[in-house]
């Protein structure tokens, strides 16, 4: 029964944490962008609401920011490999914890008398310190998992740097 109550934990903590991201935009999807200045330093980072032929409207936390075609140089989709990182590393930590917490046996504690005196030796490792452990593997794994999965994303970068072509073919892509 033990063993059932296990398996049904980690499974069902697999399949929420198991998320599936689109790699490709889709009509009517809220796309994420990232604005970069000429300079090539951010200005900008939030979900486009509109865009027209010379402004473009992002949402960011509680407001609307408009930025003029002329002011961007470039313009990257999606989010940043550190963003894919730290969502793996929380997922992998959290999973990683409750496998260690579900997987740990109890400390049991000999004693062994010799020459020199008496000496206590613990197996087995506790619920906190398996949660502790597992918790730290998976931070890490997940991190890299994140890091890595960002390597293979197709997140397309639009260079503008203020010129009105290059600015109608970005316009093009949001519309569509």
């Amino acid at each position: 029964m033990n063993n059932l109550l296990k398996i049904i934990a980690v499974s069902t903590l697999f399949v929420i944490s198991n998320t599936l991201e689109a790699q490709e935009f889709g009509k009517g999807q809220r796309k994420f962008v990232r604005v970069f200045n000429i300079d090539g330093k951010k200005i900008n980072k939030g979900y486009v609401v509109f865009i027209n032929d010379s402004v473009l409207g992002l949402s960011g936390e509680e407001k609307i920011t408009k930025i003029s075609f002329n002011d961007i140089g470039r313009i990257k989709m999606k989010r940043s490999s550190g963003n894919n990182a730290l969502m793996g590393a929380g997922i992998g930590g959290v999973m990683g914890a409750t496998i260690g917490l579900i997987s740990a046996d109890e400390e049991i504690k000999t004693s062994n008398y010799g020459f020199f005196g008496s000496n206590v030796y613990t197996s087995g490792t506790s619920p906190g310190t398996g949660a502790a452990i597992g918790g730290g593997i998976g931070l890490a794994g997940g991190a890299l998992i994140g890091l890595g999965s960002s390597l293979f994303k197709n997140k397309p970068t639009f260079i503008i740097d203020g010129a009105q072509d290059k600015w109608r073919i970005f316009k093009t892509f949001i519309e569509n």
